[in-house]
Formats: C-alpha cells, structure tokens, sequence
C-alpha cells in the first residue's frame, strides 16, 4: 500500500512465525540511503495463508490501514490500524 510521501505499508511475518505483522517501510527520495523498516504492530489471529484484503483510509483527517480478512470457515476478522502523521513521527 502506497500512502503520500515516502512511505510504503506492507504486511510481512517475523522469521520465526506465521502471523502477521503490519509494517512501515520509508524509502529515500533519492538513490543514497536505505531503505528503513517499522514494525508497526501485529495483527493477532492473522497469519499468512488467511484470505485478506487491505488499503488506507482517511477519515476526519486521520489515516488507517483497514484488514479485511477470512481468517476460517465462517469467520472473519476486520482490523483497524491507526497510522501516525507525519507530524507525529517528526
């Protein structure tokens, strides 16, 4: 997921485990530096062989990443993660 600026969301897994973790990755406008990753949180009950869709939302000026997700037979999850602004991380 792409959000303005130079920021990128993804979700990934820990090495060591299947669940889910959302992360934040900043990528350098330029062609020096690297690139950095942020372990936002994890998505308790999400793994990676889930059905799942995901996207950025703004809502009253605040962004959310929104998890749609099909976590068994019949039975769904939906996982809301607010997102810092940029003055916020500044």
């Amino acid at each position: 997921m792409v959000d303005s600026g130079d920021r990128l969301y993804a979700l990934g897994t820990s090495s060591a485990h299947q669940r889910l973790l959302l992360l934040e990755l900043t990528v350098p406008q330029s062609l020096v530096g690297n690139i950095s990753v942020r372990e936002i949180t994890n998505l308790p009950g999400l793994s990676y062989n889930d059905e799942f869709t995901q996207r950025i939302s703004e809502e009253t000026g605040e962004k959310f990443v929104l998890v749609a997700a099909l976590v068994a037979p019949n039975r769904r999850a939906i996982y809301r993660v607010r997102l810092e602004t940029e003055t916020e991380t500044a």
